[in-house]
Formats: structure tokens, sequence, C-alpha cells
């Protein structure tokens, strides 16, 4: 999984792969985790899932939408500009119909 957090420490409500997933993705967006920010991370995740929330989830729409941190679903993070607005309608299923949009006056 990584250095962080170990398979063996893996607690069994979280998906291993989708946590390793996260851990890369955010190397990949150049915030990797130091290892305070994990333990706090994991104690989110732990609370929300006591609390019946969906942790999984929560870690795959970091993902897909690029965030650095993760959110309660009913929780978003504000929009920071138009275009990142937009991929998050665009993640969750809406799509826009170009074909009758009115042309701009000459």
């Amino acid at each position: 999984m990584s250095d962080l957090f170990p398979d063996e420490l893996t607690p069994g409500w979280l998906d291993g792969e989708l946590w390793g997933d996260f851990i890369q993705h955010r190397k990949e967006i150049k915030k990797p985790l130091t290892e305070t920010a994990t333990k706090r991370m994991l104690r989110k995740l732990e609370r929300w899932h006591a609390a019946g929330v969906n942790v999984n989830e929560c870690l795959e729409r970091s993902i897909i939408n690029r965030w650095q941190d993760i959110y309660e679903p009913d929780k978003k993070p504000a929009a920071s500009s138009a275009s990142s607005y937009i991929e998050d309608l665009f993640a969750q299923g809406y799509r826009l119909d170009l074909s009758k949009a009115k042309k701009r006056p000459e």
C-alpha cells in the first residue's frame, strides 16, 4: 500500500487499493501526505465510517475530482473556479447539450 500505512494495518472498512490510489493521487498533484496528515486523515475516515458514511466513496470522489482533501458526500468544497464547478457537475453525470445552444450575434 504505502510506506506511511502498511497493508497489514489497513482497517477492514477501508479499501486498501483505493487508499493506495489516494496516496498516489496526492503525489501526482504534488501534495504528498506526511505521516501526521495520514494519521489525521485516517482518524477522520474512521469517525465518518462509525457515523455510517461510505468512506471509500469519499476517497474515490476526491481522486476523480483532483481534490487534495476528503469530503463527506453531502459536503463539497466551494468551487474555486468555473472549470472546477463544471468538472464536478460532469463527475456527477451532468452533460451539456451544445447542439441546442444559441449562437452569439455577430
